[in-house]
């Protein structure tokens, strides 16, 4: 099969006057993300954002092909062209970037039913895009058309008001009809006349607070910014007070047709500050970047939890983590006087609710790096998590682990005695630590140092403390390796006892009692956390079946 497909700019953030229109002759066994490519370069615009298509013409239907999607099932853009069956007349919408909102109207003009394949090109070419333009620029040009009593205050930088865009959101509703819910994605209200534009509406403001708080012009509006974080809001819910306020003030201009007042809106913007901190109404609200992000986590589980996938899932992490990240430290960081203040992975899925769930997902991040043997990117990414979130006590062990791990498989042994040893440093006598430096010691038949580093880091008394357990196994492992058959039923004993957990709180005292005096039946054969998982996997048993 070959097409001819036209694409007709409808909708952006920056949307340009002129008529922006592409026509492409591709052929069927091209995929969707062929099709992008042909489009972004046409277009001049970098390849540095999401993307999806909906071939139901519904603009983000949640049956939609979004980029980095590869789950049986599930639509994704390496699907080739002629298995979604496309006709001659057929339209589709191919959106990019979710926060601009490059929105194309793609009609088929032609399918031919012939054989082979050909380079896709660019049958027509008509009007240009600008993808970042200078909208101090373009607002200069609406203030130069307004007459000059007519304006109160000079507009800010960065802010053009009047987009037919934005208009069109707003005619029809009342300003108590706005909230919160015009930034979730999943809230189900509609307009008027029954779209559900809501999200989208509540994009383009986000993006033009964000716009702002860079540029620093108003100044007010990052000085809210911060005044906001610091009474407890973290970043994402801080910008949403503000594109409220930010909407309150585009109420006033299109709806009440008066001219824009910088002082009008720095008293939304207060108003917004002085309100009581309550995210209760906000905590849960769900972005399209939020969807498009579990989506791919939903992948990369399925992925690294599959013999013969490690590839795959180390890919999908590597295209995850910088979305990731940056969506981390937009939306869940806050500044305070203190600096920036991080949140733990699961103070963050608290917050997410069932919609995303990063603790599995990043904890695991390891694991497709290991299994793949890419050990180099392992250590960068890694070393990345671990500056991403705030980590409590105890947490994070098998991320800074598996740093170790990587440079000593990387033969770069000095870099990972020092890795083990400034951790030690941070926290001394850590079984953690310990734990993955005894195993990597022992590899390399250093037994001596091995020793030393458990005696020293396994306390005298020796208490059935669950957070011991992997350094109670590993030394079983070292004694067993010794031949000293006494301490190596020791240490059994003592993990077999801390695998159940004995409780630290008082009232519990009674059950710790009663589960001292029960007798531990021993499998024949006993699998270890860090020996291969059985079901041939290629796992650690702890990374795999161990953690059901």
């Amino acid at each position: 099969m070959i097409y001819t497909i036209k694409s007709t700019l409808v909708r952006a953030l920056h949307m340009p006057e002129e008529e922006v229109l592409r026509t492409v002759r591709i052929g069927g066994s091209a995929t969707l993300d062929d099709l992008c490519r042909v489009m972004l370069d046409s277009l001049a615009f970098d390849r540095d954002h999401m993307y999806q298509f909906c071939m139901d013409n519904r603009p983000y239907s949640r049956s939609a092909y979004v980029s980095g999607q590869d789950r049986r099932g599930k639509p994704s853009t390496n699907t080739k062209l002629y298995k979604l069956g496309l006709k001659s007349g057929q339209k589709f919408l191919f959106i990019y970037d979710f926060g601009d909102d490059w929105t194309f109207q793609m009609e088929v003009l032609s399918a031919e039913n012939v054989s082979g394949n050909i380079r896709p090109e660019v049958l027509e070419s008509v009007g240009t895009a600008e993808q970042y333009p200078d909208w101090e620029e373009d607002f200069d040009a609406e203030e130069d058309e307004e007459a000059p009593e007519e304006q109160e205050d000079s507009a800010p930088a960065g802010v053009d008001p009047w987009p037919g865009m934005i208009k069109g959101f707003l005619s029809g509703w009342d300003e108590e009809d706005l909230s919160e819910e015009y930034f979730d994605d999943d809230s189900g209200r509609t307009g008027p006349d029954g779209e559900d534009f809501n999200p989208r509406l509540g994009r383009i403001m986000l993006r033009i607070i964000e716009h702002q708080i860079s540029a620093g012009d108003p100044a007010f509006v990052g000085k809210a910014y911060v005044s906001l974080q610091k009474k407890g809001y973290i970043k994402k819910l801080a910008k949403v007070k503000l594109a409220l306020a930010l909407i309150r003030e585009l109420f006033e201009i299109i709806k009440y047709g008066s001219s824009y007042s910088e002082t009008r809106y720095a008293s939304f913007v207060e108003e917004a500050v002085q309100e009581e901190a309550d995210e209760s109404s906000l905590a849960d609200l769900v972005t399209g970047r939020e969807h498009t992000i579990a989506e791919l986590l939903y992948d990369f589980e399925e992925s690294v939890q599959t013999p013969g996938k490690e590839k795959r899932a180390a890919d999908l992490f590597m295209e995850i983590w910088p979305m990731l990240k940056t969506f981390i430290n937009d939306n869940y960081t806050r500044e305070t006087d203190q600096g920036t203040e991080k949140y733990s992975l699961g103070e963050i899925d608290r917050r997410l609710g069932s919609g995303m769930e990063l603790f599995n997902s990043v904890m695991d991040a390891d694991m497709a790096f290991m299994n793949s043997k890419r050990y180099e990117e392992g250590i960068k990414v890694l070393k990345e998590i671990l500056d991403t979130f705030r980590w409590d006590p105890g947490e994070g062990a098998s991320i800074k682990g598996s740093v170790g791990e990587c440079l000593e498989w990387l033969d770069r042994k000095e870099e990972a005695d020092r890795w083990f040893e400034d951790w030690f440093s941070s926290s001394p006598k850590d079984p953690d630590c310990a734990n993955y430096y005894v195993m990597i010691l022992m590899e390399r038949g250093n037994m001596e140092k091995a020793e030393r580093i458990l005696l020293e880091c396994i306390p005298e008394e020796l208490p059935a403390d669950y957070k011991y357990v992997d350094l109670y196994y590993r030394a079983e492992e070292f004694y067993r390796a010794k031949g000293d058959i006494e301490k190596e039923k020791k240490f059994a004993s003592l993990g077999n006892l801390s695998e159940f957990g004995e409780s630290s709180d008082p009232d519990d005292a009674f059950f710790d009692r009663l589960f001292k005096q029960t007798p531990v039946v021993k499998a024949e054969k006993k699998i270890y956390p860090n020996d291969p998982c059985p079901c041939g996997s290629g796992k650690k048993y702890k990374k795999c079946c161990g953690k059901k």
